[in-house]
């Protein structure tokens, strides 16, 4: 016969066999696994490859490192607030824009860390094509790609920053940025709550008339701008005074 219940828990049917007594432990992995199983089932229907076939797309080499951290943002899961990809530089542009996907249906993101990894202006669209369909994310990281500084891959930036009023940090360091591009991020930071800005490691931030956009920059909660390692010189600084000027 079944043991007596406990308190708390309902008797068990005649002729059932009651379940075994749980740890707490073993109840939260439950939890976690049921969790997830649950994500998986109501996974989105645009993300219409298995994980088996993005395993494939994503590439063997990978998945240990990364593929496991795509898969939990892939099925929007709790307590997954960020995604560091830092350092890879083996995915294609398809894996690219199947990552953007992910990010697009992702309501938990907070921080992306695409730091060192060889980004060409066309991964970067495909990236920020998924990242204009959610609003989560708080910190962006972009530093070390040293081909989308120009004016091409800044645009696509600013068109994600501008109106912006979810993110917090963005980070552009040796990114190759130049006066066209920072043109371009200057004017769609002003119209966003990004607080911190890094601008760092950009020798030719600056033309080589000394023009520069840097002075008119003035988003309402800056409150850090990073341009350690640029080649700023008298000009820059006096751009510096008039950003300080409007603080």
């Amino acid at each position: 016969p079944p043991p007596p219940a406990t308190a708390g828990t309902p008797p068990a049917a005649a002729g059932s066999i009651a379940p075994p007594s749980r740890s707490p432990t073993a109840n939260r992995l439950d939890m976690y696994f049921y969790d997830f199983e649950g994500i998986r089932e109501n996974k989105p229907e645009d993300a219409e490859f298995s994980d088996e076939e993005d395993e494939v797309l994503f590439g063997q080499d990978n998945r240990v490192v990364y593929f496991s951290k795509l898969l939990r943002v892939k099925h929007n899961y709790p307590w997954r607030d960020y995604l560091h990809l830092n350092g890879n530089n083996a995915f294609s542009t398809r894996a690219w824009a199947r990552v953007g996907l992910f990010l697009g249906n992702n309501t938990q993101l907070e921080v992306l860390n695409l730091r060192g990894c060889e980004l060409k202006v066309e991964d970067l669209r495909v990236l920020m094509d998924g990242l204009t369909r959610t609003n989560s994310l708080r910190h962006l990281y972009l530093r070390d790609n040293g081909a989308i500084g120009g004016a091409e891959g800044m645009a696509i930036v600013a068109s994600y920053v501008d109106g912006n009023n979810q993110l917090e940090s963005l980070d552009l360091r040796n990114t190759g940025l130049r006066e066209e591009g920072l043109s371009l991020i200057v004017p769609a930071s002003n119209k966003s709550s990004v607080r911190h800005l890094s601008l760092g490691d950009n020798q030719n931030i600056f033309n080589s008339e000394g023009n520069s956009s840097l002075g008119q920059l003035n988003p309402p909660e800056l409150s850090l701008l990073v341009l350690d390692g640029s080649n700023v010189g008298r000009e820059g600084c006096l751009e510096v005074a008039k950003v300080l000027k409007n603080r």
